[in-house]
């Protein structure tokens, strides 16, 4: 038999197991140069330049979101497409970490170049602490959201041509597409509008421009701001 009490009484917890502080990092995707993209921060250690996910502590009377919110601020990013949360990590010094992944316009911002920089997703390796899984963890949430949503759209400049959102799919899932596939279910699910407007810096040819058809997409707003993982 299992005993029961039915007394509650309020235990004072040892301070070996207790933590202050909670650490927030934040994997920001954006579209830049016609490359998925994360915004990395400079860090030197031991002489050597290295790059680090944006990251802060909680404050007191801070919530994740909140502490989130002030980092990206902090960033020079005053809103994004969209944000949500991750999961929670435990290093074996106990150090909590609470990951968000962002999505933003890199059109409307600008960041410090001198204390950050775009990343290739490609190009990222071996990051501080255990910054690794939580970007592992962002981009696989990525990849799935982009499957079942049109956010990808949002990451491109406001006029694009067919061929770099096929591209930022490829970047985005890591595998070659189905082109003709895709190209017949964007165009047919109406939420980009046809410009009468050409580019030629995707082939030789003339290549027809496309922008976001707003009417539609708003009406994935609460699918996507509400997308459970």
């Amino acid at each position: 038999m299992i005993k029961t009490v039915s007394n509650r009484k309020r235990v004072k917890l040892s301070p070996k197991f207790v933590t202050n502080e909670i650490a927030i990092n934040c994997i920001v995707f954006g579209y830049v140069g016609g490359n998925l993209k994360v915004l990395m921060v400079k860090e030197e250690n031991d002489g050597e330049n290295k790059w680090r996910l944006p990251a802060t502590f909680m404050k007191k009377n801070e919530t994740a979101n909140d502490a989130t919110q002030r980092l990206l601020q902090e960033s020079g990013i005053k809103e994004s497409i969209f944000l949500s949360q991750l999961n929670a990590h435990c290093d074996p010094n106990r150090m909590i970490t609470i990951g968000h992944y962002a999505l933003i316009d890199t059109e409307k911002y600008s960041i410090n170049k001198s204390t950050m920089s775009w990343i290739k997703i490609s190009y990222i390796q071996q990051l501080f602490y255990n910054q690794n899984a939580i970007f592992e963890e962002a981009l696989m949430r990525l990849k799935r959201m982009v499957q079942d949503t049109p956010i990808a759209i949002k990451l491109l400049p406001r006029k694009f041509a067919l061929p770099e959102l096929m591209n930022l799919y490829e970047a985005i899932l890591g595998v070659e597409i189905d082109k003709p596939n895709l190209r017949k279910k964007i165009l047919g699910s109406k939420y980009v509008l046809q410009l009468n407007e050409k580019s030629y810096s995707f082939t030789y040819r003339s290549t027809k421009l496309y922008t976001l058809n707003l009417a539609v997409f708003n009406s994935y707003d609460s699918k996507i701001a509400d997308y459970d993982f």
